[in-house]
């Protein structure tokens, strides 16, 4: 009976340990989630924000995690330059 108990304690407990984990996951995604979110909107209005940027220029760029992809075409290399340094 006391092996049993030991052992019904034991499985309690590492189901917890596991919720507990699982939750600390989801909130740690959903705060990487809201940082890319962040990071986003923070490089596309740097990008529309450099002066000699028209409608004639293609700028696109991909955030993943914390890295930041910049491609597309552009008339000068003053634009290209200003958007590496911006981003």
């Amino acid at each position: 009976m006391k092996k049993a108990f030991e052992i019904f304690l034991a499985s309690v407990l590492a189901l917890g340990a596991t919720a507990g984990f699982a939750r600390s996951n989801d909130q740690a995604q959903a705060l990487s989630a809201n940082g890319q979110q962040r990071i986003t909107k923070e490089v596309r209005h740097e990008l529309v924000m450099i002066p000699q940027y028209t409608i004639f220029d293609n700028l696109a760029y991909r955030v993943d995690g914390d890295t930041v992809t910049l491609f597309g075409q552009v008339r000068n290399a003053v634009i290209k330059d200003e958007a590496e340094k911006d981003v």
